[in-house]
């Protein structure tokens, strides 16, 4: 765990310009939704067995499973973001069948809460936490990790938003993050990111390795299985397990 936190603080270390730019994709993601009615929000979204109300009681049990961490982490008694995957399932089906105003008016109160706890986090940058078992994150960087569920769950609500209205530095940073975890995976093609930014990655395993070039937000969405390499003409490229 060491060595990856150790990589983490290389990697990642504009954290105030995360946590603003965590703040505006919260506000773009409520502006989309702000007209939404109540088939709006039960209408399917891109993710397969989710409805579009389903991604928004996710995103604000989520806000407030961050402030749950945060304050644990304060506390010196880190834990999960989530109690179980059952238990996150069960929250995520109950907050689903509510009207569109409670899931509008749920979404920006609990980004409101963790934006809340958010200065909390001052003087834990040597403090992990566990997003999920085995996969340990510096508790400063939960507002990227924060950001990553935001941005791709806003493109996953098929409101209009896709790879080409993420913030540049935004889609640099992501799809940094997601190649981070997902380095040496071997569910994974042996794969280099060479991105539009300069960025270089791998993930995956095996010997023989593909390349991938284009813009980060292009790469960041193939990479998490949101759009397939057909959509921007990579016929070589393979179509990737969708993260969700």
């Amino acid at each position: 765990m060491a060595k990856s936190l150790a990589s983490q603080a290389a990697l990642f270390h504009d954290l105030g310009a995360m946590r603003e730019s965590k703040l505006n994709a919260v506000q773009m993601l409520l502006g989309s939704t702000i007209a939404f009615s109540d088939d709006d929000w039960h209408a399917p979204s891109l993710l397969p067995g989710w409805t579009r109300a389903h991604i928004a009681a996710h995103l604000a049990s989520n806000a407030d499973a961050f402030v749950r961490m945060v304050a644990a982490a304060r506390a010196g008694d880190p834990v999960p973001l989530y109690d179980s995957a059952a238990k996150r399932w069960e929250q995520i089906e109950r907050g689903a069948r509510r009207s569109a105003l409670e899931l509008q008016t749920d979404l920006d109160a609990s980004a409101t809460r963790l934006d809340h706890m958010y200065p909390l986090l001052s003087g834990l940058d040597g403090t992990a936490v566990p997003l999920w078992p085995g996969q340990w994150v510096r508790a400063d960087l939960t507002p990227l990790a924060r950001l990553n569920e935001v941005t791709l769950h806003h493109v996953d609500l098929d409101a209009g938003f896709g790879p080409d209205q993420i913030e540049d530095r935004v889609a640099t940073w992501l799809l940094q993050w997601n190649a981070f975890w997902l380095a040496g995976d071997p569910s994974y093609p042996a794969i280099e990111l060479v991105a539009s930014s300069g960025l270089r990655m791998r993930v995956g395993s095996g010997r023989h390795r593909i390349r991938a070039t284009g813009p980060d937000a292009v790469l960041l969405c193939w990479l998490t299985g949101r759009i397939s390499p057909a959509s921007f003409g990579a016929t070589n490229l393979p179509i990737l397990p969708l993260r969700a």
